[in-house]
């Protein structure tokens, strides 16, 4: 994640934005890759790891043999537990936990120790203004000729994009295969993506 994406930094991209775009906006999409034996997407069978009181803004998963990352944005219920808790940022599973996964909103109530956990949405989903340009890479081998290419503008939670994210442009999807920040003073204020098909997307 970039250091202090702050607002000065919002305020440059949105002028940027106003100025040269076509008030173009895309989703992108942030995927868990959770996978537990047994268990197709979303993954079944986890529990909450030791009892937590109401007010926590993390909460511990685990699992017989989880693996991957939940994602930033994910959504999911606890048995005994009221509303639907959504993930802060991605957790990566460490010998079949998922530790410290912070939440929004803060719990409701107390979550019992080994309650089940349903996973309701296994992706989050953030909307950024964008713009998009034309190639201008052609001599870097590693751009191919069906990548597109964007400027996202810097998302208010500080959300980043990443590769193998989706991109979802209108009707066009495809995956985010480069990303880079565009950073002054060493803050983003904007990423410069290329989206298409790679060989670890297939």
């Amino acid at each position: 994640m970039p250091t202090a994406i702050t607002a000065r930094h919002r305020a440059m991209s949105e002028r940027l934005w106003a100025r040269f775009s076509d008030s173009r906006t895309v989703t992108v999409r942030k995927l868990s890759n959770l996978t537990n034996p047994g268990s197709a997407p979303p993954v079944a069978n986890i529990l909450v790891r030791g009892a937590t009181l109401a007010g926590a803004a993390t909460i511990d998963l685990d699992s017989t043999a989880l693996r991957g990352t939940l994602a930033w944005g994910a959504k999911f219920t606890i048995t005994g537990v009221s509303g639907t808790y959504t993930t802060t940022a991605a957790t990566l599973a460490a010998t079949n936990i998922l530790n410290d996964v912070p939440i929004t909103p803060v719990l409701a109530g107390n979550a019992a120790d080994n309650a089940p956990v349903t996973i309701t949405q296994e992706y989050g989903a953030f909307t950024f203004r964008a713009l998009r340009t034309r190639l201008e890479d052609e001599d870097d081998e590693a751009v191919m000729k069906d990548w597109q290419k964007y400027h996202l503008l810097v998302h208010a939670d500080g959300v980043v994009p990443a590769i193998n994210d989706l991109l979802y442009d209108g009707s066009d999807t495809d995956y985010i295969v480069r990303v880079r920040p565009v950073a002054p003073a060493g803050s983003a204020s904007r990423f410069i993506v290329y989206t298409g098909r790679s060989p670890a997307s297939g």
